[in-house]
C-alpha cells in the first residue's frame, strides 16, 4: 500500500505541478492574464475538493492546526508564479525547481526530524540530480535565464518547500488527524489571496483566453488535491 501511494504521488506530482501548468502556459504564451485565470481556476477547484474531503470524512477543528493553515495557504499563493516563470524562463528547469520543493520534507528530514536514509530516498535523490543535469545540459533550453525567471522561481520555491514541510510535520504530529481542517481553511485564505491577485493585475488588461483551456486548471486542481492527500497518508506511514 505504501509503495503504490508513493508511486501515484510521483505521477500526480509530474501531471499536476508540472505537465498541465506547462501545457497551459503552451496554448496561452504571451497572452496577459493567463497565470491569474490559472491560479484563480486551480484554487477554486481545490477549495471544492478539500471541502467534499473535510465535511465528509474530517469535521475537527482546533485552533492550534491554524498556524499549519496559514502556511499551506501562503505555500499555495506563492506556487501563483509558477505559470509566470514557465512564461519567461526555461519550462524544463522550472518544473525541476518546482518538483525540488515538492521534494524538500525529504532533505529536511534527513537534518532536523532523524529520518533514515532507505532505498526510496536514496533513488528520488538520483532522479534529482539526474533531472538537474539534463535541465542544465547545453542545447536543451531555448529560453534564457533572466532576473524575472529567478524572482518567480525564488517566490515559489520558498514558499512550496514551507508549504510541505508544515504539511508532513502536522501529519506526523498529530497522527494524521486534522488533514481536512488544514486543508481547508488553509484553501479559503489561498482563494482569497487569488481573488486578490487577480483583481490587482486585472487593472494592466488582459487578454482574452479560450475557455476551453481553464478546463486544464480545474484538472491539475483535482490531480493535486489527490497528491496532497496521497502526501499526507504516507507521512504517517512506514517506509522501509
Amino acid at each position: 500500500m505504501t509503495y503504490v501511494l508513493l508511486a501515484l504521488s510521483i505521477v500526480f506530482s509530474s501531471l499536476g505541478s508540472t505537465a498541465l501548468p506547462g501545457i497551459y502556459s503552451r496554448k496561452n504564451a504571451g497572452k496577459r492574464g493567463q497565470s491569474e485565470l490559472y491560479a484563480l481556476c486551480r484554487q477554486t477547484g481545490l477549495l471544492l475538493f478539500w471541502t467534499v474531503y473535510y465535511f465528509a470524512f474530517d469535521l475537527s477543528f482546533d485552533l492550534r492546526i491554524l498556524p499549519y493553515c496559514l502556511i499551506i495557504a501562503l505555500g499555495y499563493i506563492s506556487c501563483f508564479y509558477v505559470v509566470d516563470a514557465m512564461a519567461c524562463g526555461p519550462v524544463s528547469l522550472t518544473s525541476l525547481i518546482l518538483s525540488l520543493s515538492l521534494v524538500s520534507s525529504t532533505f529536511w528530514g534527513f537534518f532536523f526530524w532523524d529520518t533514515k536514509v532507505n532505498a526510496v530516498s536514496l533513488t528520488g535523490i538520483a532522479l534529482v540530480v539526474v533531472s538537474l543535469w539534463l535541465s542544465l545540459h547545453k542545447g536543451k533550453e531555448k529560453t534564457p535565464i533572466n532576473r524575472k525567471w529567478i524572482l518567480y522561481v525564488l517566490i515559489f520555491f520558498v514558499g512550496n518547500s514551507a508549504y510541505t514541510i508544515a504539511q508532513r510535520a502536522q501529519q506526523a504530529k498529530w497522527h494524521g488527524e486534522h488533514r481536512g481542517q488544514m486543508m481547508f481553511f488553509g484553501l479559503i485564505l489561498a482563494l482569497v489571496g487569488a481573488a486578490i491577485f487577480y483583481l490587482v493585475r486585472r487593472r494592466k488588461g488582459f487578454d482574452k483566453i479560450p475557455p476551453k483551456t481553464t478546463l486544464v486548471p480545474f484538472a491539475a486542481s483535482v490531480i493535486n488535491g489527490l497528491f496532497n492527500l496521497f502526501l499526507m497518508i504516507l507521512a504517517t506511514l512506514p517506509i522501509s
